[in-house]
């Protein structure tokens, strides 16, 4: 039996960005979807611990789109556990089209909380859901849209390099934007969701084609807020930026942004 979970999507028209595809944000949230759609399912025993108040959090994503793609597309997210330590987790996940072509990938590292927020051993029997087996897509070639039609955007492939570039410190020169966090920004367990952080950094920075984040802390609603931007010492890429999220002296969130690569 495969310990790959997967759930099936149809890309639904509001899901896409001004550019008429799928961002980042959204992406992450497929991949959230899929993985809590998984640890509900009673033989890793973590659903008891769901009804008791404990959950997962995500600490770090380092994620790659490697196609664009719009509305209508079907797809299948995927996810693989491929390491459980005391209380974190690593997690391998993909995007894949109906016909076998790689959307997106990412690597994600969480948590495991307990009721009073302090992190919580894994049960032992989430253990056993570790494999090894790989996660096949290939790669397509680039298509054009449908002629004259507003719905079928151009896609091209776009590079997969799942980089760790998160910046230690904020410099003093990066830019300021104040912002407050709304209570739709929010999710059940009362903090910023991890592809809104990302959305912040998408609306002070550009749209991303990848990105390394760590997430520090927990903002909540109604929080004032610094969105900070700046260059990375040294990008691997043109147009990177790094980008922060503090409240007063608190990093709550650090991230490397990079922008889509034009298509040749």
């Amino acid at each position: 039996m495969s310990h790959i979970h997967t759930t099936d999507l149809v890309v639904r028209g509001y899901e896409c960005g001004p550019d008429r595809i799928v961002g980042i944000p959204r992406i992450l949230s497929y991949f959230e979807h899929c993985r809590w759609a998984w640890i509900m399912r009673p033989e890793l025993g973590l659903v008891d611990g769901l009804h008791s108040g404990h959950f997962f959090v995500v600490h770090r994503q380092v994620i790659a789109r490697t196609r664009t793609f719009g509305i209508d597309t079907r797809a299948t997210v995927r996810a693989s556990l491929r390491s459980v330590g005391r209380v974190q987790c690593s997690v391998e996940q993909d995007l894949v089209r109906d016909d076998g072509v790689l959307l997106a990938k990412a690597n994600i590292v969480a948590v495991w909380l307990g009721p009073t927020g302090r992190m919580a051993r894994i049960p032992d029997t989430t253990r056993a859901a570790v494999t090894e087996e790989p996660m096949d897509a290939r790669r397509g070639e680039a298509t054009a849209g449908v002629a004259s039609s507003f719905l079928a955007p151009d896609e091209h492939e776009e590079p997969l390099v799942l980089e760790k570039l998160v910046q230690r410190d904020v410099p003093e020169h990066a830019t300021r934007q104040p912002m407050v966090v709304r209570p739709s920004d929010c999710d059940m367990f009362g903090h910023v969701n991890g592809s809104h952080y990302v959305r912040f950094a998408e609306d002070a920075l550009f749209p991303a084609q990848r990105l390394d984040v760590e997430y520090r802390g927990q903002a909540v609603a109604h929080d004032a807020v610094v969105v900070r931007t700046w260059a990375p010492d040294a990008p691997t890429a043109p147009g990177q930026r790094a980008f922060a999220l503090q409240r007063g002296e608190e990093t709550l969130c650090r991230a490397v942004l990079t922008p889509p690569t034009p298509p040749t």
